[in-house]
């Protein structure tokens, strides 16, 4: 049996990392039950797929859990991950996966940024690369926000 590399533990301990920054907090992150579909090529920008009818009637969170400057990490109906961003201008959802390598991001309160684990890229509250190497801003994904609720706009 061959020892794990120092690269393959280091990767897993990101990973893991990543993983419990998005969804190691307790109600912080909204689910739904549709079935999985491949992820998006990392520079296309666009989601994989439209949503469906379902989708856009389930809720992704409460408005009053989305708070301005606090990112909410919620996972699309294909199984992708993604945040809820509120700004002056309403509610915006961002896509989750890095477009440099289509690595899951995790938001990072203390630099108040997005944070790619692969290779280190940052992203601003807006989706703007702020380090590289990704070159492509985090895709949104259109949403709409009534009766209390935030849905996929469709």
């Amino acid at each position: 049996m061959t020892e794990p590399t120092r690269r393959a533990l280091l990767c897993g301990a990101a990973g893991c990392l990543a993983m419990a920054a998005c969804g190691g907090r307790a109600g912080a992150t909204a689910t739904t039950s549709a079935p999985s579909s491949p992820s998006p090529s990392p520079t296309s920008g666009a989601p994989a797929t439209s949503p469906s009818a379902s989708a856009a009637t389930t809720p992704l969170a409460e408005s009053a859990a989305i708070r301005e400057g606090a990112p909410f990490a919620v996972t699309l109906p294909d199984g992708r991950p993604a945040f809820l961003v509120r700004g002056a201008d309403g509610v915006r959802l961002l896509d989750g996966t890095c477009t440099h390598a289509a690595c899951a991001i995790a938001w990072d309160a203390g630099h108040k940024a997005f944070l790619c684990p692969c290779h280190l890229s940052r992203f601003d509250l807006t989706g703007r690369v702020l380090t590289p190497p990704a070159t492509d801003p985090l895709p949104s994904v259109p949403v709409q926000e009534h009766d209390g609720r935030v849905y996929l706009a469709g």
